[in-house]
């Protein structure tokens, strides 16, 4: 997925203009909680990673749990 490495690595404009062709409903609150982490606002990270959790489902639901509960620990 384009976006998550645009925000990854901080481009945070192009992985936002990436949203929009986003197509499952877990996809855009991970890349916002993405970018939430990249900006340092914990209140939108712990937000949009709930949301993406929650939408998510099997292995995605699982992957994204974890990942984005080691980035809180990490980076938060």
């Amino acid at each position: 997925m384009i976006a998550h490495s645009e925000a990854l690595l901080g481009n945070i404009e192009n992985a936002r203009e990436m949203l929009p062709r986003l197509t499952e409903k877990w996809m855009v609150p991970s890349i916002e909680s993405l970018i939430s982490a990249k900006e340092k606002n914990k209140e939108n990270f712990s937000r949009y990673s709930a949301e993406a959790i929650e939408h998510a489902r099997g292995v995605q639901k699982y992957m994204l749990y974890y990942s984005l509960k080691d980035m809180k620990e990490l980076q938060m």
